[in-house]
Formats: C-alpha cells, sequence, structure tokens
C-alpha cells in the first residue's frame, strides 16, 4: 500500500514538470519587415495607430515610412530607438504587452538595418 502511494505521488509530482522548461518562439534569423514586424503591428498597434489617428501610422502601408520618416528607429544603436525603447519597457502597447519574441524580432530588424523588405 505504501509503495503505491510513493508511486503516485511521484507520478503527480513528475508529471507537472513537464511545463517548468518553456522554450520561447524563435526569432527569425532574417527579419523581413513585410512577413515579421508589419504582422506585430497588425496585431497589437492598428487600434491606436492608424491613418489619421495615433502617429505613428503603423498600417501596412504606412509603417515603414512612418517609423523612419519619425525617426523612431535607429540603426546606429538600435536598443536606443525609441521604437524599441517604448515596446521593451512596456509603454507601448498600452492596457498590453508584446512576447518576448515579439520585441526581439522588431530590434532584430532594427540592428539588421531597418530594411523596408
Amino acid at each position: 500500500m505504501n509503495k503505491l502511494i510513493i508511486i503516485a505521488a511521484a507520478i503527480v509530482l513528475l508529471s507537472g514538470c513537464q511545463y517548468l522548461h518553456i522554450v520561447p518562439d524563435p526569432i527569425p534569423a532574417d527579419v523581413s519587415f513585410s512577413t515579421d514586424v508589419t504582422p506585430i503591428f497588425t496585431a497589437n498597434c492598428i487600434g491606436c495607430h492608424t491613418t489619421g489617428a495615433q502617429v505613428p501610422d503603423l498600417t501596412a502601408s504606412h509603417a515603414y515610412a512612418s517609423l523612419t520618416g519619425l525617426n523612431l528607429v535607429n540603426t546606429t544603436t538600435p536598443a536606443n530607438s525609441i521604437l524599441y525603447i517604448k515596446i521593451s519597457t512596456g509603454q507601448m502597447p498600452p492596457g498590453g504587452s508584446l512576447t518576448q519574441t515579439q520585441i526581439g524580432t522588431i530590434l532584430r530588424w532594427i540592428e539588421q538595418g531597418a530594411k523596408n523588405n
């Protein structure tokens, strides 16, 4: 009987361990603005940052020009980019935050020259 209790307790304890190791989604090695970055803006920022609303305009057709035209990305020192600071400190989006993978993807895009690709 004691062996059965010990085995049952071990199974319960060990079955819970599968959730202790969380592996984040990988950040793409080569980040594309249109494929990787724009969908992040569309899913998280379009509620406020649309044409004629809050600046910068992060709609798919205007996001690149808006970010670069307002000097919100700094390819010389990417971590000093206004865009990166706002999203990495949780200032944007208000009432929520991007995942570490999303933040890392945007930072990698800036590090890779913030290309319109």
